[in-house]
């Protein structure tokens, strides 16, 4: 009974152990998706951010600005930038998206202000076109007047570190900007715990969220190593107790045997009291017997 104890313990401690090491595992492979998802956005907000400056910049575009043609510099700039859905150019006072910036949408709107308080090309995503978009704006200059430059991009240029991201069975990684999920993959249900393990993109206010399931510690509150050592040890006394089980059975065996035969086989005094008792029960019947022959001889008569 107590090496069965001490096995069922040491099972305990092994199985806590060894799911709080494929819990760290997991957190470990995460953690690394994470990072790497962090900087391919990053390079890909980067990347974006430069291409409009470059774009910004070209000949055509200029020239077409310099004449206040805005139609005509959004197009150039459309065709010098790999991916643009779609490019504009705005005044600074954004008279059009704040007399309805329900329709023009807050987060672009917040986007074009950024290029224009920062005085530089930034990225974001947007609500744009009824769907979300990757937007980028820079400040520029129409005729002379301070404008605001924008360019619709497509989200996968955003999310595409994600979907390459090697996210671990049974955990959760997203991108999110605020309370928005820009994208996630995993185990969904972990969405509420993700921020624990978030990471933050630079200073673009994208950020990865990050999760795995809770792992209980151990019995004792004993972490991973100290619970395998414990199932090594309680393990090893198993074995010594059953191996001392098995090595006093054949004398308990001996000992039960050595008492039934004890209890079957007279002992050498009880012989001799037997032994005794049954010649003097003879000796007594055939000293009655003599007695007897020798009266009746007395009482025949002479011949």
């Amino acid at each position: 009974m107590l090496a069965a104890l001490l096995a069922l313990l040491a099972g305990w401690f092994a199985w806590s152990g060894v799911a709080q090491l494929r819990s760290d595992a997991r957190e470990r492979d995460l953690t690394t998706a994470r990072d790497g998802m962090v900087t391919a956005v990053a390079a890909a907000m980067s990347a974006q951010t430069r291409a409009l400056d470059a774009g910004l910049k070209r000949q055509d575009v200029q020239s077409a600005l310099a004449s206040g043609n805005a139609a005509a510099a959004a197009a150039a700039l459309s065709a010098g930038i790999k991916g643009v859905e779609q490019a504009q150019f705005l005044p600074t006072d954004l008279s059009a998206a704040y007399a309805d910036p329900r329709s023009f949408g807050y987060a672009r709107l917040t986007l074009l202000e950024k290029a224009v308080s920062q005085d530089g090309a930034v990225a974001a995503v947007v609500r744009d076109e009824g769907g979300a978009r990757l937007g980028v704006a820079a400040p520029a200059a129409l005729a002379g007047a301070p404008a605001v430059a924008y360019v619709r991009m497509p989200l996968a240029l955003l999310t595409s570190g994600l979907e390459q991201a090697q996210v671990p069975g049974g955990a959760y990684l997203a991108l999110r900007q605020g309370g928005y999920n820009v994208a996630e993959r995993g185990d969904t249900a972990l969405s509420g715990s993700a921020d624990v393990l978030s990471r933050e993109v630079g200073k673009t206010g994208l950020r990865a969220a990050a999760a795995v399931p809770d792992v209980s510690r151990g019995p004792f509150g004993l972490s991973a190593l100290p619970c395998l050592i414990g199932a090594g040890v309680l393990a090893l006394l198993a074995v010594v107790a059953m191996l001392l089980a098995w090595g006093k059975l054949p004398q308990l065996r001996r000992r039960t045997v050595a008492a039934v035969v004890e209890e079957e086989v007279p002992t050498l005094g009880q012989t001799i009291q037997r032994d005794q008792g049954g010649r003097s029960a003879a000796g007594g019947a055939r000293g009655a017997g003599g007695g007897r022959r020798a009266g009746g001889a007395g009482h025949l008569p002479c011949l």
